[in-house]
């Protein structure tokens, strides 16, 4: 695809987010997936951002700290 708008790339993390243009050619949804990735990721004490891709297209980056393992 193109990606993320550039008008909404500050606002695809915030719930119930979702473009006329997605809902009118998208399946249903609330635009809750990209808030509860970035709630869980946080909480864990990490990051999800958005990288606009190369090519086009939309790429997300997800670090999360490596932890202690206990084994």
């Amino acid at each position: 695809g193109d990606g993320v708008p550039n008008a909404l790339r500050t606002t695809i993390f915030k719930p119930f987010t979702k473009s006329a243009e997605q809902a009118a050619e998208t399946a249903a949804g609330v635009g809750l997936g990209l808030a509860l990735a970035k709630q869980t990721v946080v909480a864990l004490g990490g990051n999800l951002t958005y990288q606009h891709g190369k090519d086009g297209g939309a790429s997300f980056l997800l670090r999360i700290p490596q932890g202690n393992v206990e084994g």
